[in-house]
C-alpha cells in the first residue's frame, strides 16, 4: 500500500490522467481504462453513500439512477476555496443549445446542482423511448472536502417497474451493469445494506460472475444503525472478511439518515458525525479504522485506483500509441484541407488519381509497396486471388471420380457395351465413349469454376472499392465517379471470363484426347503392364532353366509364346471385357488428371490476364481520360472538389482527438519517466 505522503503526491495527477482518458471517449473492449463503478440495489443506500463522498444532494423521487450512468469527478481544492460543480450532458442527447448551456453552466451551490440534475434527468428521459440511456452524465465537483476520486454511479438493479415505466428498462439496466462489470479494469464497488441477509444480496453474485476470484470487488456495508440488536456479530464477521470474503475486503459506512438530511448539515459535519458514531459504538469500534467510515473508504479507493493505474502504465501507453496510429490512418483517409487555387486543385487531382490507379495495379500483381497494403491485409488483392484459386485447385482434386469403386466400374462397363466405336484413341476402345463419359462428369467442375470466377470478381470489386473509399473519402464526387468506372469495367471482365470458361471446357474435352501428355501417360500404362508380363515370363523361365529341365531352344520358344500371348491380350481387338474395363479405367484416370491440370492452369491465366491485369489497366485508362476532361474545365474541377461538410467536421474531430491522445502520452511520460510499452498478454 502507498503511504499517505506518497498517496497525496501521486493521486491527483494520476486521477487527472485517468479522467483525461475517460473524457476523450477512447475506451473500448481493447482499451479498458481503470475506473471505479458503484453497483447496488435501488434501496441499498447507494445514493446516500455517493452524497456522503461528494457532497452532491442527489434529487430524491426523480428516478435519476434509472436514467443513465453518472460519472462523478471529484477534485480536492485548497482550504478556503469555494465549492463548485458543473454538469456535462451526453453528446448524443438531442437538446437545444440554450437548454444545454443552461444545464451545463457552472454552479457554486449544492442546491443549484440538485435542481440541474433533476433537469438533466428530464432531458435524458425525453430523449429516449423508455426513459433510459447508456450514455453518461458527467458531474465535476471541486471543494476542499471532496477527495481526489472519480466514481461511476450506475443505475440500481431494477426488478419491477413503476407506473408509466417501460419494462424494457429492466433489460437495459441489466445489460449496462454487465458491460461495466465485464471490463477487466473496472473496480466493482458493491453497496450492500447491512440490515439484509448477505446470502440473499444479488449484487455479490453478479460481481462473482465477472470477478470470479474477487480481485477487483470491494464490499461497502451500509445502514449499520438499522441492524437488529444481536445481529452485529454477523456483520462484524463479514466486515472482517471472515464470511463471504473478498480479496479487497469490506468497509462499513454510516450515511446520513432522513433526520440528518433535513438538518442540511455540511459535508464536514456529516463526516465528523459518522466518525463519532463508530468510535462510540460498542461493536463497530472494534473494527480497524481502515475498515470503517467514508473517509477510510475514499482513501482505500484512491489507493487502489492509483496503484492499478501505475501498474498498467505500460499497457496504457501501448493502447494510446495504437489509438494514435488508428487516428492517423483515419485522418489520412479524410484527406487534408481542400486547396483553393485551381493550380493546387489540378496537382491534387493528379496525385489522387495516380495514387489510386498505381496502387490498384500494384496490388493486382502482388506488389505491396504502398503503405495501405503493407498495413492492412484486405488490400492485398493478388494474395486474395491466389488463395481463392488454390481453393479451386483443391476442390477440383477432391471431385475426381472414384475410378476404382464398384459403382463407377458398373457405370463405365455399361457405357462400353452400348457405345459404338468411333475414332480410336491409343489404348482406349472408343473416343466417343471417352468424351461422353468426361463431359457428363465435368458439369461439377464447371459449377465450381463459375463460382470461383464470381468470388474473384466480388473480391476484386470489394478490394478496389475499399481502396477508393479509403483514398477518396473526402471527395464524394470523385469517389462516385471512380466507383462507377470500377463497376463498368468489372462487369465487362465478367462477360469476358464467362466466355473464357465455356471455351476452356470445349477446348479441354476436344484437345486432350490427342494431347502428347495423355498419350505418354497411356503408353506408360502399357509399358508397366508389358513389364509385368515380362517379369512373370522370366520368373517361369528361371524356374525351368536348370540341369535336366528345358533346353535353350525350348526355353526360347516358351518365352516367345508367352510374350506374344501378353501382347495379344493387351492389343488385339477381341480381348476380354475385364482387361478392356481395366484399361478404360486407367485411361480415364490419366485423362481426368490432365483435365484438372489444364483447367486450373487456364483458369489461373485467365484471371491474371483478364481481371488482374487488363481490367486494372482499363480502369487506369478510363480514369486518365476523365482526368484530362476535369483538368480542362474549371467548373468540372470545382465540382470534383466540392467537399461533403460532414467530412470537414470529421477531420476536425479526429484532429482534436489526435492532439488529446498525444497530450495523454506526454502526461503518461511525466508520470512514469521512460515508461516502457507492453502489449496485452505480455509481461
Amino acid at each position: 500500500m502507498l503511504s499517505t505522503e506518497v498517496l497525496e503526491e501521486k493521486a491527483k495527477p494520476w486521477l487527472g490522467f485517468l479522467e483525461e482518458l475517460l473524457r476523450m471517449g477512447i475506451e473500448d473492449n481493447e482499451f479498458p481504462i481503470p475506473q471505479i463503478a458503484v453497483f447496488g440495489d435501488q434501496s441499498s443506500g447507494k445514493s446516500s453513500l455517493l452524497e456522503s463522498i461528494s457532497g452532491i444532494p442527489f434529487p430524491k423521487g426523480t428516478g435519476l439512477v434509472t436514467k443513465c450512468p453518472t460519472r462523478i469527478s471529484m477534485t480536492t481544492t485548497a482550504t478556503g476555496e469555494q465549492w463548485r460543480a458543473s454538469i456535462q450532458l451526453p453528446s448524443t442527447i438531442c437538446v437545444s443549445n440554450d437548454e444545454r448551456e443552461r444545464i451545463e453552466r457552472g454552479v457554486t451551490s449544492p442546491t443549484e446542482l440538485s435542481a440541474l440534475l433533476s433537469d438533466a434527468a428530464g432531458v435524458i428521459s425525453a430523449a429516449s423511448s423508455n426513459g433510459f440511456s447508456s450514455e453518461s452524465i458527467v458531474v465535476n465537483v471541486a471543494s476542499p472536502l471532496t477527495p481526489n476520486l472519480t466514481l461511476v454511479d450506475l443505475p440500481g438493479i431494477i426488478r419491477t417497474t413503476t407506473a408509466g415505466q417501460s419494462r424494457s428498462v429492466i433489460d437495459d439496466v441489466d445489460r449496462l451493469l454487465k458491460r461495466y462489470m465485464a471490463q477487466p479494469e473496472t473496480i466493482i464497488l458493491a453497496v450492500i445494506p447491512a440490515n439484509q441477509d448477505i446470502a440473499t444480496v444479488d449484487i455479490l453474485e453478479r460481481a462473482h460472475q465477472h470477478d470470479v476470484h474477487g480481485e477487483r470487488t470491494i464490499g461497502v456495508l451500509t445502514k449499520p444503525d438499522l441492524i437488529d440488536q444481536g445481529a452485529e456479530d454477523e456483520i462484524l464477521a463479514i466486515a472482517n472478511n471472515v464470511r463471504k470474503p473478498l480479496k479487497m475486503g469490506y468497509v462499513l459506512v454510516k450515511n446520513r439518515n432522513q433526520l440528518e438530511l433535513n438538518r442540511a448539515g455540511s459535508l464536514h459535519d456529516s463526516l465528523q458525525a459518522e466518525e463519532q458514531y463508530f468510535q462510540s459504538h460498542p461493536i463497530w469500534s472494534r473494527l480497524a479504522t481502515e475498515q470503517r467510515g467514508t473517509k477510510a473508504l475514499c482513501e482505500k479507493l484512491t489507493q487502489l485506483i492509483v496503484k492499478r493505474a501505475m501498474d498498467r502504465g505500460p499497457y496504457i501507453k501501448y493502447h494510446l500509441q495504437q489509438k494514435r496510429k488508428d487516428i492517423e490512418q483515419k485522418l489520412a483517409s479524410l484527406g487534408t484541407d481542400l486547396p483553393k487555387m485551381e493550380s493546387e486543385k489540378r496537382k491534387l487531382l493528379v496525385k489522387l488519381i495516380s495514387r489510386f490507379t498505381q496502387t490498384l495495379r500494384q496490388i493486382a500483381i502482388g506488389d505491396y509497396r504502398d503503405p495501405l497494403p503493407q498495413n492492412q491485409v484486405i488490400f492485398r488483392l493478388k494474395y486474395a486471388a491466389n488463395t481463392t484459386l488454390q481453393g479451386l485447385q483443391q476442390e477440383l482434386k477432391q471431385n475426381l471420380p472414384d475410378f476404382h469403386g464398384d459403382v463407377y466400374a458398373q457405370k463405365l462397363s455399361k457405357d462400353m457395351v452400348y457405345t459404338m466405336r468411333g475414332r480410336e484413341l491409343p489404348g482406349f476402345g472408343s473416343t466417343r465413349l471417352l468424351l461422353s463419359t468426361v463431359a457428363n462428369e465435368l458439369d461439377t467442375w464447371k459449377m465450381s469454376i463459375e463460382d470461383c470466377v464470381q468470388h474473384l470478381l466480388t473480391t476484386y470489386a470489394d478490394v478496389s472499392s475499399s481502396l477508393s473509399q479509403t483514398l477518396m473519402a473526402a471527395y464524394p464526387y470523385l469517389l462516385r465517379h471512380i466507383q462507377e468506372t470500377l463497376t463498368t469495367n468489372i462487369q465487362a471482365s465478367d462477360e469476358v471470363l464467362q466466355r473464357r470458361v465455356e471455351e476452356m471446357f470445349l477446348h479441354t474435352i476436344e484437345s486432350a484426347s490427342t494431347d502428347e501428355e495423355l498419350i505418354a501417360s497411356i503408353n506408360s500404362i502399357r509399358f508397366q503392364r508389358f513389364d509385368q508380363a515380362l517379369q512373370e515370363v522370366l520368373a517361369v523361365a528361371k524356374e525351368q532353366n536348370g540341369p535336366g529341365q528345358s533346353t535353350k531352344d525350348e526355353l526360347k520358344q516358351h518365352v516367345t509364346e508367352m510374350l506374344g500371348y501378353a501382347y495379344i491380350q493387351q492389343h488385339a481387338m477381341g480381348y476380354g471385357p475385364s482387361l478392356q474395363l481395366e484399361e478404360a479405367r486407367a485411361v480415364l484416370s490419366s485423362y481426368w488428371r490432365l483435365c484438372e491440370k489444364k483447367l486450373y492452369e487456364d483458369m489461373s491465366a485467365a484471371i491474371d490476364v483478364v481481371l488482374l491485369q487488363r481490367c486494372s489497366e482499363k480502369i487506369e485508362q478510363d480514369l486518365n481520360s476523365q482526368l484530362q476532361l476535369w483538368m480542362a474545365d474549371p467548373l468540372l474541377l470545382a465540382e470534383v472538389f466540392a467537399e461533403d461538410p460532414t467530412v470537414a467536421v470529421e477531420r476536425q474531430r479526429y484532429g482534436q482527438l489526435k492532439s488529446d491522445v498525444e497530450a495523454a502520452l506526454k502526461s503518461l511520460d511525466r508520470l512514469i519517466p521512460f515508461c516502457p510499452v507492453l502489449a496485452p498478454g505480455s509481461s
